[in-house]
């Protein structure tokens, strides 16, 4: 274990190969810290920075000003003008970008100095777009640079007697506190620290959350604090919250380590999105983001959730105007195809794969949309389909000509809008599982692929199965599932 002394040896060494030093004060224990050993070790040659605005708690700039006058510290009060950006204003799950950015920008404006913050490792373990930010502006983490955890931040706090830092427990901006998209008014973060500072007074909890969501707020406590709540205060608590944000909102008491448990524990992104990663232990393949009818900042925190585990995913029904819409940082992440409006997240397509197995033949080139579905989705489930285009009944010459191939096939996916004679064709041919995927080209009777999907029903060719119309994602994966079983049984004939 490597001891606060030790830390202070490797700081310092950043701290005397820099001129010119300004560092980033949030208030917190991490940028307090760093500022303090700053100090120390560089004298009138670091500038501290504090940005004061709606989303920083009052007590933090009290504090930051309070440090400053007792420590003779170089101390600039600034507006970091993130409450000029609209970006940052409507609250995407990417706004820390915007806020960060905003700050480093200004800070940038003022001074030629190195700019360091007081991000430590453990702030490595998530997805974190203010990192992003500080990149982009070429910020220094020295905490980070020397492998120092929170922890070791608090024994460092300590080690100079800095109690008040030591045991300062770890606070958020205040825009954290809203939910993912309800614009961030300052009105309503001046009342989410009126009501935590409130809160802290009267219950002297260990922790306190005041959060904002489209339902009302949620005060969250740890559980002791929570059960020292009175029915009669929860109802004076209740009023005087709701005095704090101007309006009769609905309030909810709840408690914080619980909340914190369920967090760890399962797959849930907000109050409104749940993921399921556990599913390929299940079922052997993983979940898909049907995109339709999913508000752009429902889309931005499930591949932030994603992102942050490493992890992976398939977009389905990704329409060209909401992929439009996504922010920058998450399109580098993104293999986006117009045509069957899919998106792989954080996945590429291996260059060297197996031998088909899978076919999908489609009716006409019409049917492409829904066929390329059916194929980016077996592609990314690791079974690669080839193609068969524009061989419907029509032409029945066209699939004549390639029924002995198709015959090679054990699994076939049957792509067919307006009249769907395609898969009871296909049916009488070929020996293969054939899944039916009706479509919605046509017109007329043929009804949205009403029609496509009755012929499929009632097909007189035996054994046919059928998936809903348009629905290429759900015929790849049916196809997937059998080839499975087939995989499986000549292993164990093998």
């Amino acid at each position: 274990m490597i001891t606060s002394e030790a830390f202070i040896g490797r700081l310092n060494a950043i701290f005397d190969g820099t001129r010119l030093a300004a560092v980033a004060l949030s208030g917190g224990v991490d940028s307090m810290t760093l500022a303090y050993v700053a100090r120390r070790r560089m004298g009138q040659d670091v500038t501290m920075f504090h940005a004061a605005s709606a989303a920083v708690p009052v007590s933090a700039t009290e504090r930051v000003k309070a440090y400053a006058d007792r420590h003779g510290w170089n101390l600039r009060i600034i507006d970091a003008g993130e409450f000029a950006d609209e970006r940052y204003l409507t609250n995407p799950s990417n706004r820390c970008f915007f806020c960060k950015s905003n700050l480093y920008g200004t800070l940038a404006s003022l001074t030629d100095a190195q700019l360091f913050s007081g991000t430590n490792t453990d702030d490595l373990g998530d997805w974190r777009l203010g990192l992003k930010a500080a990149e982009a502006s070429r910020v220094r983490h020295p905490f980070v640079e020397v492998g120092m955890a929170k922890a070791d931040v608090r024994a460092l706090a300590a080690s100079y007697g800095l109690t008040d830092l030591a045991e300062l427990p770890s606070a958020p901006c205040l825009s954290s506190r809203m939910e993912t998209a309800l614009r961030i008014e300052p009105r309503l973060l001046r009342a989410i620290d009126q009501v935590e500072t409130l809160l802290r007074a009267e219950l002297l909890p260990e922790t306190v959350r005041c959060r904002v969501r489209q339902a009302g707020v949620a005060v969250e406590l740890d559980g002791e604090a929570l059960a020292r709540l009175s029915n009669s205060q929860r109802m004076r608590l209740t009023d005087q919250i709701r005095s704090a944000f101007g309006e009769d909102r609905p309030v909810h008491f709840r408690n914080l380590q619980a909340r914190k448990r369920l967090s760890a524990g399962r797959d849930a992104v907000s109050d409104e999105v749940r993921l399921d990663f556990q599913r390929p232990e299940r079922i052997g393949f993983d979940e898909a983001i049907l995109c339709a009818r999913k508000s752009d900042a429902q889309l931005a925190v499930i591949m932030e959730r994603v992102l942050e585990r490493n992890g992976r995913s398939l977009l389905t029904r990704l329409e060209p105007d909401v992929f439009a819409r996504i922010a920058p940082n998450y399109l580098e992440k993104l293999d986006y195809d117009p045509v069957s409006r899919t998106a792989y997240l954080n996945w590429t397509p291996p260059l060297d794969t197996e031998s088909a197995q899978i076919a999908v033949v489609s009716a006409g080139s019409s049917d492409m949309p829904q066929a390329a579905e059916a194929i980016r989705t077996l592609a990314y489930l690791g079974a690669p389909a080839k193609q068969f285009i524009d061989i419907g009944v029509a032409g029945l010459w066209r699939l004549l000509e390639r029924v002995e191939e198709l015959k090679t096939f054990p699994v076939i996916i049957a792509v067919a809008g307006m009249d769907g004679a395609l898969p009871s064709v296909l049916g009488g041919l070929v020996p293969g599982v054939i899944i039916c995927l009706p479509t919605s080209t046509g017109y007329g009777v043929s009804n949205g692929g009403e029609t496509a999907l009755h012929a499929a029903l009632a097909s007189c060719a035996p054994g046919l199965a059928v998936v809903n119309i348009d629905n290429g994602y759900g015929a790849a994966c049916a196809a997937f599932r059998a080839l499975n079983m087939i995989r499986r049984a000549r292993t164990a004939h093998d």
